[in-house]
């Protein structure tokens, strides 16, 4: 019975939708393979390169990126290993960028991050900046290297950590270990001092380096002359870098030395005893009056001072008369004073 009934008697029979149906699947798997092959480059001219290495980078498929300065130029087209044992890898590289490419490459295996696919970059050495021609086979021998792969970076974190388990590491470790109780006690004793030293701060850092920078702006004024003086005594020595320069400066100071150093210095040495009679005389005049003239200030104010009490000492009362304020201290015998504080007869006091 057909799937369809047309009044007219005119449903397509079984036999019919079955070879439409056969056709349209004929129809997406040839759409479908066209654009598989669209997409993975397989209609572009492509021109090929291939790598014969030793060792091939870690995880390294087909269809992996080729780069050339950071540029992608193609893929990998195949791997083969040969029978002694090589590699043979296959690059399928755009024809536009072919050009650029120089036999002097070696080839370096990289990953966008650690669990990224491998790739190629063609890395140029600069011995022979001939460019390749296509088809032409490079042979690299042990000149690969593996850049930011998982197992390159796992194989070199392996190599940096075996020196942790050198049994020499380990006795330096418990002789650290052994002779470490002193310097934490003495980091115990430490850390009190700190905590106070810290506690009786009177400036923040903040604060010193303020006042730091304020210094430094105070100086900064004299910067310049002091080079400028520097630069002109640099100037004046300019007869140095004569060829006789250096040598009449070292016979002038020879000179000097003979003429008045030495000299001088025997004189001193021949009158050692009257200098030092002098010096010890000038010593006991002039030490007495310096001190002398040190404590003039400190008399001049007790000088002031004793003016300006003895003023206030004397003072004028109601009647006209001046009186003299005495101030008696009787902390130590309180008994002088009572007969001073005894009631009159007519109730007064005295």
């Amino acid at each position: 019975m057909p799937l369809w009934i047309d009044p007219a008697g005119r449903e397509p029979s079984v036999p019919a939708l079955r070879m439409i149906g056969l056709g349209m699947t004929v129809v997406l798997i040839a759409v479908g393979v066209l654009l598989g092959v669209s997409s993975t480059d397989g209609f572009a001219d492509k021109s090929h390169l291939t790598l014969v290495t030793d060792r091939v980078g870690d995880g390294l498929a087909v269809g992996a990126d080729v780069k050339y300065r950071g540029y992608r130029i193609g893929t990998v087209d195949s791997i083969d290993v040969e029978s002694d044992g090589g590699q043979r890898v296959d690059l399928a590289i755009d024809p536009g960028q072919f050009g650029g490419v120089t036999v002097d490459v070696v080839p370096a295996y990289f990953a966008p991050n650690m669990f990224a696919g491998t790739g190629v970059e063609l890395v140029p050495t600069g011995h022979d900046p001939r460019p390749v021609y296509d088809g032409q086979e490079i042979r690299v021998d042990g000149g690969s290297t593996s850049l930011g792969t998982l197992t390159s970076v796992l194989g070199r974190a392996g190599r940096l950590t075996a020196t942790l388990g050198d049994p020499e590491v380990y006795r330096a470790v418990d002789t650290l270990l052994r002779y470490s109780a002193p310097g934490i006690h003495a980091i115990g004793d430490v850390m009190p001092l700190l905590r106070q030293i810290m506690a009786d701060q009177r400036m923040t850092i903040t604060e010193a380096m303020s006042d730091l920078t304020a210094k430094l702006d105070a100086i900064g004024p004299a910067v310049l002359p002091a080079l400028r003086v520097v630069d002109g005594a640099l100037d004046h020595t300019e007869y140095l870098d004569q060829p006789n320069g250096l040598r009449d400066v070292r016979d002038a100071v020879d000179g000097l030395s003979k003429r008045l150093v030495v000299p001088l210095g025997n004189i001193l040495g021949r009158n050692q005893k009257p200098l030092l009679a002098l010096i010890n005389l000038g010593l006991d005049l002039g030490v007495p009056v310096v001190m002398s003239l040190g404590t003039i200030p400190q008399a001049y104010a007790k000088l002031t001072s004793l003016i300006r009490a003895t003023g206030d000492a004397f003072v004028v009362q109601d009647d006209s008369k001046v009186r003299l304020l005495v101030d008696v201290l009787l902390e130590k015998a309180p008994q002088i004073a009572t007969p001073l504080l005894s009631t009159t007869p007519r109730g007064g006091r005295r």
